[in-house]
């Protein structure tokens, strides 16, 4: 199952998006961050995205040997079975989400005030929650420390 890595400098969006049988790309490289500034991929995303390529992102550490690079990006997925084949199957259907730092407890859509539909976050604290997608489709959501939860 190939995810592109840390493509900053390696290769445009439009070649990305030509690789064979690519499933994803790497959003989030804590050493590539840390290193050279240029850990994020949102560009090469959100052009793949608006492009109408379907690639799931990843947020990880690619730690070979630094130190203190460790614990920046995660991907959390959801399975009933802590095994490898399990998590694969997650990661295939993208039934995960990548972060460097929130851990999300509760993510559904609801309706606003106006009975317009919403995104409600939950998760532990944090400055903000960015939601990449094609184009205008993303957003940030702001924490509201009373109800430990954001809207989008």
């Amino acid at each position: 199952m190939p995810f592109f890595a840390h493509p900053i400098g390696r290769v445009d969006s439009a070649s990305l998006r030509a690789a064979a049988g690519i499933v994803g790309i790497e959003v989030y490289n804590s050493v590539c961050d840390h290193l050279t500034g240029q850990g994020y991929a949102r560009v090469h995303w959100d052009e793949s995205l608006a492009a109408g390529a379907r690639l799931w992102g990843l947020a990880v550490d690619d730690c070979h040997g630094y130190v203190n690079e460790e614990g920046f990006g995660f991907v959390m997925v959801r399975t009933q079975k802590l095994d490898e084949a399990s998590i694969l199957a997650a990661l295939r259907i993208g039934a995960f989400y990548a972060s460097t730092g929130p851990a999300i407890t509760d993510l559904r859509i609801t309706t606003d005030e106006h009975g317009q539909p919403a995104l409600l976050v939950r998760c532990s604290s944090c400055r903000h929650i960015t939601f990449y997608g094609a184009g205008p489709t993303g957003g940030v959501l702001q924490p509201n420390p009373a109800s430990k939860s954001a809207r989008l």
